[in-house]
């Protein structure tokens, strides 16, 4: 297992080849993050995108997955979008952290879209969507799982509650890739 910060660079089509493979063996749900953090530190060096590198950084543990939580909101330009388990995700960080996080984005005057499992958790951030800068819609379709992913700026950050873990890639062409990703399962998903 691979933990720190390291620097890769990374091919757009390399990933969307990871992404189609996952998606048809039925594994893009609960090992996804598993299996890029497998998949990624060993051959993402031998990619390169243009001039720039891409950046990619796995913390472990429940500190450093925090911080990385509370760094999201205050490094979002606009929007910011996630997709997963909300009940995996608030039963690991608390409802006090989750709501100081609100409260960071109200303040930031930040929307966010969020794509969410059923569950007693996404009731309860769906009734406060409307004085919370939020929408969210719930996908109804599928099978639990817990990882679940957030988007905002240039960055792209995969959540692990159960481990925990949480990958963050900086990479404009990766973003958006999964800025796609998102958006097709958010017009399937009921309003």
């Amino acid at each position: 297992m691979f933990a720190g910060f390291f620097v890769v660079a990374i091919h757009e089509d390399y990933l969307k080849v990871i992404f189609v493979s996952m998606i048809k063996h039925d594994r893009f749900q609960s090992h996804f993050v598993w299996a890029f953090c497998q998949i990624c530190p060993r051959t993402c060096l031998l990619y390169h995108q243009g001039e720039s590198s891409t950046k990619i950084k796995v913390v472990q543990g429940r500190d450093e997955y925090l911080k990385i939580f509370n760094a999201s909101v205050e490094e979002s330009r606009e929007e910011i979008k996630f997709f997963g388990s909300a009940d995996d995700f608030i039963q690991f960080v608390s409802w006090k952290t989750e709501n100081e996080w609100i409260k960071k984005r109200l303040k930031n005057n930040i929307f966010m879209k969020t794509l969410l499992l059923p569950g007693e958790d996404a009731k309860t951030l769906r009734e406060a969507d409307e004085w919370e800068l939020r929408e969210t819609r719930i996908l109804t379709d599928t099978k639990h799982f817990s990882a679940s992913f957030m988007l905002f700026s240039n960055k792209l950050i995969f959540w692990q509650p159960k481990v925990p873990l949480a990958l963050q890639i900086d990479d404009e062409y990766i973003t958006e890739t999964m800025q796609i990703v998102f958006e097709k399962m958010w017009t399937a998903a009921k309003l």
